[in-house]
Order: structure tokens, then C-alpha cells, then sequence
């Protein structure tokens, strides 16, 4: 299979567009969004953008309830290397 590799910076605002230029179909299998921090913008960002993947995997913190709705900011810091 051909591997379409590429190196972005996603944001919320961003991400279907660079989707979109890396020819990635709107209904995709299969999209997986581990960055983290700001996953749930992402995921946001690539269903408002016209995205509707087959299969989801966003990453999550078990640490909270599922009632509770936490989440990080939007915007995006670079890595420092550390979680905090």
C-alpha cells in the first residue's frame, strides 16, 4: 500500500483543510487523534469540516467520570517535552 506521510501543525480551524490537500476522502475508515492535549478540538474541527469517518479512536483520561465534561484548552502549546 502507498503511504501519504506528511508533517502539519492540526488546529481546529485547520484540520479538514489539511485533510483535504492530503486527498483523504470525507468518509474515511478510520481516523485516530492522540496528541495529548487538544484531541476532542480536533476531532471538533474534522466533523465540522465535512469529515464523517467509518471508526473514531480519540484518546481519554480514565481518570475522570464519564459525567464530568473536562477538557484542555483550545489552544495549542508545543511540546516541552513534559505533560505539564
Amino acid at each position: 500500500p502507498k503511504l501519504n506521510v506528511r508533517r502539519a501543525v492540526l488546529t481546529r480551524s485547520g484540520i479538514a483543510d489539511i485533510f483535504r490537500q492530503a486527498l483523504i476522502p470525507e468518509h474515511v475508515d478510520f481516523v485516530s487523534i492522540d496528541v495529548d492535549s487538544v484531541d476532542v478540538w480536533l476531532l471538533h474541527g474534522l466533523l465540522s469540516g465535512g469529515y464523517r469517518p467509518r471508526v473514531i479512536s480519540v484518546e481519554f483520561n480514565p481518570n475522570f467520570l464519564l459525567h464530568q465534561r473536562i477538557t484542555c484548552q483550545e489552544e495549542w502549546h508545543p511540546w516541552t517535552g513534559r505533560s505539564v
